[in-house]
């Protein structure tokens, strides 16, 4: 796994993001089988219910797997870590790079949202969003994404495990500007970019393509509402036209525990 140097810090703080060639064929093919691993493990309506995985809008020409995953076991929320090694090296390679960006070491535990998607034919394009833990909200049948309450993690990463090009993988749009940034990314490569200063969509794939995304919003996330409030200040998107104020990790539990609460009760 390549070192994610200074200069790709520097990048992703000032720019708002950096890609870098990340893994060596031998070790996409080992975590391509670490996420097919997972997706046979998890992959179903209990796990859906207690809050571990989350569906997914599928359909015949896509394989898809969101799960909540984490290095060390959190006894709190819903997660596993019982995932392969370098999926773990991987993770903690992560939370090296929040560490750095915040100066704050990362837990162990902190939980990763996983999204594991192997395109497999032509596909609809999903619309630009901003990834995040939609306490209040939906997806529409368009699959547009709206939120009244959210936790929005600081970055995403996207990986490339299969496929690529141009304008086959996702597109990041300035939210200030307006201006589109279409990375190439091949195979092995990272993609991390600042999910606040971004959002981004993913155009209609013509050819197959695996994508394996990871993002943490347990740790010091933003929490988006719609109102104005004290200490929050305008996300500035035209859809999402909410406020957002940075949160610390124990504030961002706290509502992860009321929601799976009240998605408890209401099995």
């Amino acid at each position: 796994m390549k070192k994610f140097t200074n200069k790709n810090l520097i990048e992703l703080i000032n720019n708002g993001f950096t890609k870098l060639t990340l893994l060596k064929q031998e070790e996409v093919s080992q975590l391509i089988s670490e996420c097919e691993e997972l997706h046979e493990k998890y992959e179903n309506n209990e796990n859906n219910q207690i809050g571990l995985t989350y569906p997914s809008k599928g359909h015949a020409k896509k394989k898809s797997l969101i799960i909540m995953v984490s290095p060390e076991k959190n006894d709190t929320l819903p997660s596993t870590d019982e995932i392969g090694s370098l999926f773990k090296d991987y993770i903690r390679y992560n939370n090296d790079i929040l560490s750095r960006v915040t100066g704050i070491s990362v837990p162990q535990d902190s939980r990763y949202m996983i999204n594991y998607r192997k395109y497999l034919g032509e596909t609809e394009q999903v619309f630009e969003h901003f990834d995040g833990e939609y306490l209040k909200g939906f997806i529409d049948e368009a699959n547009y994404h709206f939120f009244e309450e959210a936790l929005l993690p600081r970055y995403v990463a996207l990986l490339t495990l299969h496929g690529g090009g141009e304008r086959e993988g996702a597109i990041i749009t300035n939210v200030a500007s307006g201006e589109e940034i279409n990375p190439v990314c091949n195979v092995g490569d990272m993609l991390i970019f600042d999910n606040i200063r971004f959002k981004h969509h993913v155009p209609k794939l013509i050819k197959p393509r695996t994508l394996l995304g990871v993002r943490n919003f347990d740790f010091l996330p933003f929490h988006y509402i719609l109102e104005p409030n004290d200490g929050y200040v305008s996300l500035g998107d035209k859809i999402n036209y909410g406020y957002i104020k940075p949160i610390g990790s124990g504030e961002a539990k706290d509502l992860m525990v009321m929601k799976i609460k009240s998605i408890n009760k209401n099995e």
